[in-house]
């Protein structure tokens, strides 16, 4: 009887010993996931989260701008700047030199960056040239811009 006990008992402290290391082995893994996720450098040194970093690659921004324009300068940098240029060069959409005097209207234009594909499923002339046929991929979003940062977006526009 003592010999079973014995036996049960070492089968005990190996089954002990198996779930020990098998526990030191998964916080090992856990730790080491957590340390690659966040510790260890990022090896690219281009990495910007502002969107609109490519632009200042392309473009010299106009050396003399008012507060205003300067507003409507970063509205322009977050959100523009991911997919159009300040020249007439293709980035992902058309470049916008001189898109304040090619729309019809400044109200079309509000339109326009406020909700594209309405103003497209309307049938607008303009917007169906500017499509040329061609589906627009991927589709401009809809900014909900306030009427002040709506006036700076286009002021800044009209400057090149």
């Amino acid at each position: 009887m003592t010999d079973n006990k014995d036996r049960s008992g070492k089968h005990i402290a190996k089954l002990i010993a198996v779930i020990g290391v098998q526990t030191l082995i998964i916080i090992g893994l856990v730790g080491y996931c957590i340390y690659l996720k966040y510790w260890t450098p990022v090896e690219d040194d281009y990495i910007d989260t502002d969107p609109g970093y490519l632009i200042d690659d392309i473009v010299v921004v106009p050396e003399s701008l008012d507060s205003s324009q300067e507003k409507g300068s970063h509205i322009f940098k977050e959100n523009c700047a991911t997919c159009h240029t300040m020249t007439d060069g293709k980035l992902v959409a058309s470049g916008l030199e001189g898109v304040v005097n090619r729309v019809p209207s400044n109200k079309w234009l509000v339109d326009f960056i406020t909700n594209s594909d309405s103003v497209y499923k309307s049938g607008d002339e303009y917007a169906l040239q500017l499509a040329d046929g061609d589906s627009i991929y991927p589709p401009m979003p809809s900014y909900k811009l306030s009427d002040a940062e709506m006036e700076n977006l286009i002021l800044y526009m009209k400057s090149f």
